[in-house]
């Protein structure tokens, strides 16, 4: 295990390392340092309330989705067999949704076996945090250093 997080780390510092200039097409560039960020989960959703600060030290991926989203529910299994592996590690993915129902949200996340937090807004493609983050399309899934860079 320890081998396969060397090697993620590794290869998330190349690809760092390569785009250190460059913009991800969803805007925010690699290399970015994440400013402090707090996410209160929905209400009756999955998980509890996280900062980025409290995360310092691991690895974190930040999904943005949406229940009606075809490639969001097909990567599904995949971020929960990620999480269900690798969370007791040092892992933790933190869910961004841009649903508009919420209790059609929750639903989809729980039935789907999310027990990471979910951030929800109800703003669709106006969420507060995928405007910040300069989404244009999802899934669209970023993974954050130990210490708040973005590396991809």
């Amino acid at each position: 295990m320890k081998l396969f997080f060397c090697f993620l780390v590794s290869l998330c510092l190349f690809f760092r390392a390569v785009a250190q200039d460059n913009v991800l097409p969803a805007g925010l560039p690699v290399g970015t340092v994440v400013p402090g960020l707090r996410l209160e989960p929905v209400a009756g959703g999955p998980g509890k309330g996280v900062s980025l600060g409290d995360l310092q030290g691991k690895l974190v991926v930040i999904d943005f989705w949406a229940t009606w989203c075809g490639p969001c529910m097909h990567e599904a299994p995949h971020m929960v067999a990620l999480n269900q592996k690798y969370a007791d590690k040092g892992l933790q993915i933190i869910g961004v949704s841009l649903d508009q129902e919420k209790n059609a949200m929750i639903q989809v996340a729980r039935a789907s076996g999310f027990t990471w937090p979910q951030y929800f807004d109800g703003g669709g493609w106006d969420n507060k945090l995928a405007k910040a983050w300069g989404i244009q399309g999802i899934p669209r899934t970023f993974l954050i250093s130990p210490d708040g860079v973005v590396l991809w």
